[in-house]
């Protein structure tokens, strides 16, 4: 973008800013995803099991750059067992907001200050 800009301020008042060279608003440079199945069937029975990742490079809200939103990675977990295509009962993770930080013991994902292990 060129040239110069209106922006509101937190207090609600506008301000002048010049855009030359800023990348646009809300506009992150990557974004990636990838997704993981696997099946497992037990007799009549089935376990499906997906677990997907999603990256965000970050971007900025504003046309001066200066309110940014950090680069950011989200991880889906979801676990279903299905008797005969009838009826079934699923597990569906939440989606947390940080990768598991893993060591010898198993893996650790924080969310929202809780522990997940």
């Amino acid at each position: 973008m060129d040239g110069e800009l209106g922006t509101a301020t937190p207090i609600g008042y506008e301000k002048s800013v010049n855009a030359s060279g800023n990348r646009m608003e809300r506009a992150p440079l990557l974004t990636s995803t990838a997704q993981l199945r696997w099946l497992l069937p037990i007799g009549t029975a089935k376990i499906e099991t997906t677990a997907s990742f999603y990256h965000n490079s970050g971007f900025y809200f504003d046309p001066g750059d200066e309110i940014q939103q950090r680069a950011y990675n989200l991880v889906n977990l979801y676990v279903k067992y299905a008797r005969k295509e009838i009826a079934g009962a699923w597990l569906r993770g939440s989606t947390m907001h940080s990768m598991p930080r893993c060591s010898g013991r198993g893996c650790i994902a924080v969310r929202h200050g809780r522990v997940f292990e």
